[in-house]
C-alpha cells in the first residue's frame, strides 16, 4: 500500500467525521465514523477512477445517513436524536444512487466494457510505444491506447510497490543517518549497498512483469484457451500465487491431455508459468517449465527465450544448446544475426574467444547487409555487435583491433544520438568509457613491455 493512499484515506476519514459532527453534535460518534471510514478506505485502496468516486460517495453516505448513526448508537449505547428532514433524506438517496452507479461502472471498467461508449472518459489519442523484439532484432511499432498503458502501469505497480516502499524507507534512513553522523560510516555504506540491491530488484520486477504483459496483448488473448485467459487475468490483478496454483503440474497435465492436438497451446501455458516463476525468483522450476514448453513446441521464439533465460542464470551449456537450436530454426537473416550475437556473448563469457569472434564477425556481416536495406532498424544493432567485438579484442590484448571496433561503434552512436539523444547518448557514454579503459590498458601494456626490454 502506498503512503499517498494512506494519507488520502486519513483525509477521507477526517472529512466524514466532521460531516458526522455537524449533523449529530457528538464527538464520540464522529471519532467512530472517522476511524470506520479510514479503515474502509485503506482496505479498498482502489486504482481506478469509478472505484474512487464510489468510495468517496459511500464515505459521505456513512457521514450523513441517520440509520448508520442509529446502528452505531446501539453499539455505543448512545441515544441519537437525528432530524429526518427532507434535505438529509434527499442527500442520502442521491449519494446512494451515485455509489451504486459508480460501482456498476467500476465493474464494467474492470472488464473492458466501456470502450467506444459515451462513458469512456479516457483520451481518444493513441500513444505509440516501440518494443524491441529481441528474437529477430526488428523494431515493431505497437499502438497502445492510454487505457492499455494505464493498466500495464497499474499491474507493474502491484508487483513493485512493496519494493518501492522499502527503497523510500531506506533512502530516508540513509538521509537521516548522513545528516546526524555527517560521515560515511560502515552502517551508511551498508544501507547504500542495500539500497542499490533494492533498486536492481525493482528494475528486475518491472522488466519481468512488463515482458509478460507485452507478450499478452488483448487482441492475442482472444485466441488463447480459457485456462490461459483466466491465469493471465489473475496475474494482471496481482494474484500471482493463485495464477500459479491454476498451473500446477497435475492440472497442466490434465489440460495437455484435453488439448493433445494443439501442442502450441500447451506450450504457451508452460511458457507463461515459467515467466511468472521468474517473477517469484523460482529459477529452477522456471527452467524446468521452459524446457517442457520447448519440447511441446520448439519454435524459434520459444528456443530463443529459453536460451536467453539460461544465459541470464549462468547455465551456459544449456543456453548454448538452445542457441544452436535457434540457428536451426531461423526464418530470417535478422533472427540469425541476433542469435549469433548472443551466442558470441555466451562464448566470450566462457573464454571461448575464437568461437566468440567467429560468431560476432558473422553477425556483423549480416547486420551490415541489413543496414543497407533498413538503416533505422539495423544500424544500432551494428553498433551493439561492434562494441561486443571490441570488448572481446581488448580481453585478448588486441588493442589496435579493439580501438578500431570501438571507434566505428562510437561514430554510429554519435550519429544516432543527434537524432535521438535520449535513447543513444548513454551508448555514446558507454563506448567512450570502454575506450578509456582500453587506453589505460594500452599504457600499462607499454610500460610492462618497456620493463621487459630493460630486463633482457
Amino acid at each position: 500500500m502506498t503512503k499517498n493512499w494512506v494519507f488520502i484515506s486519513i483525509g477521507i476519514g477526517i472529512i466524514s467525521g466532521i460531516i458526522a459532527y455537524l449533523f449529530v453534535q457528538n464527538w464520540k460518534l464522529s471519532l467512530v465514523v472517522t476511524i470506520l471510514v479510514t479503515v474502509i478506505s485503506l482496505v479498498f485502496n482502489p486504482k481506478l477512477f469509478y472505484a474512487r468516486i464510489s468510495l468517496f460517495a459511500f464515505s459521505a453516505l456513512i457521514g450523513l445517513n441517520k440509520f448508520s448513526f442509529e446502528f452505531i448508537g446501539k453499539i455505543l449505547d448512545i441515544d441519537f436524536k437525528i432530524q429526518n428532514d427532507t434535505a438529509n433524506t434527499t442527500t442520502t438517496i442521491v449519494l446512494f444512487i451515485i455509489t451504486i452507479l459508480c460501482l456498476i461502472l467500476f465493474f464494467l471498467e474492470r472488464n473492458d466494457k466501456l470502450k467506444g461508449t459515451f462513458l469512456d472518459f479516457s483520451s481518444k489519442d493513441n500513444k505509440k510505444a516501440s518494443i524491441d523484439i529481441t528474437g529477430d532484432g526488428n523494431i515493431v511499432t505497437v499502438i497502445q491506447s492510454n487505457d492499455a498503458i494505464r493498466k500495464k502501469e497499474a499491474t507493474v505497480e502491484l508487483y513493485t510497490s512493496n519494493t518501492e516502499e522499502k527503497i523510500n524507507d531506506l533512502q530516508q534512513r540513509l538521509k537521516d543517518k548522513v545528516k546526524i553522523e555527517g560521515l560515511l560510516d560502515k552502517e551508511v555504506l551498508k544501507l547504500s549497498q542495500e539500497l542499490e540491491e533494492l533498486k536492481k530488484e525493482r528494475d528486475r520486477l518491472e522488466q519481468e512483469v512488463e515482458n509478460i504483459i507485452d507478450k499478452n496483448k488483448s487482441e492475442d488473448l482472444v485466441k488463447e484457451s480459457d485456462t490461459y485467459k483466466q491465469v493471465f487475468k489473475l496475474f494482471s490483478k496481482g494474484n500471482i500465487d493463485k495464477a500459479l496454483n491454476e498451473l500446477e503440474d497435475d492440472k497442466l497435465e490434465i489440460e495437455e491431455i484435453k488439448t493433445s492436438n494443439n501442442r502450441k497451446q500447451e506450450s504457451k501455458l508452460r511458457m507463461l508459468k515459467a515467466q511468472m516463476l521468474r517473477v517469484k525468483h523460482n529459477y529452477k522450476e522456471a527452467g524446468e517449465n521452459y524446457e517442457k514448453a520447448v519440447n511441446l513446441h520448439g519454435s524459434y521464439e520459444n528456443c530463443f527465450e529459453v536460451a536467453h533465460y539460461f544465459q541470464f542464470i549462468n547455465e551456459f551449456k544449456k543456453a548454448e544448446k538452445y542457441y544452436y537450436k535457434c540457428l536451426d530454426k531461423v526464418t530470417s537473416k535478422a533472427e540469425k544475426a541476433t542469435t549469433l550475437n548472443n551466442l558470441g556473448v555466451l562464448q566470450s563469457d566462457q573464454n571461448e574467444h575464437a568461437k566468440a569472434e567467429k560468431s560476432y564477425q558473422e553477425a556483423l556481416l549480416i547486420r551490415r547487409e541489413l543496414t543497407k536495406l533498413n538503416p533505422q532498424t539495423y544500424l544500432p544493432k551494428v553498433g551493439t555487435t561492434l562494441n561486443n567485438l571490441g570488448s572481446l579484442q581488448s580481453d585478448q590484448n588486441e588493442y589496435t583491433k579493439a580501438e578500431k571496433s570501438y571507434e566505428e561503434a562510437l561514430i554510429i552512436y554519435r550519429e544516432l544520438a543527434e537524432v535521438n539523444p535520449q535513447t543513444y547518448l548513454p551508448d555514446v557514454g558507454m563506448i567512450l568509457n570502454n575506450l578509456g579503459v582500453l587506453q589505460r590498458a594500452q599504457n600499462e601494456f607499454k610500460k610492462l613491455r618497456n620493463r621487459m626490454k630493460k630486463l633482457y
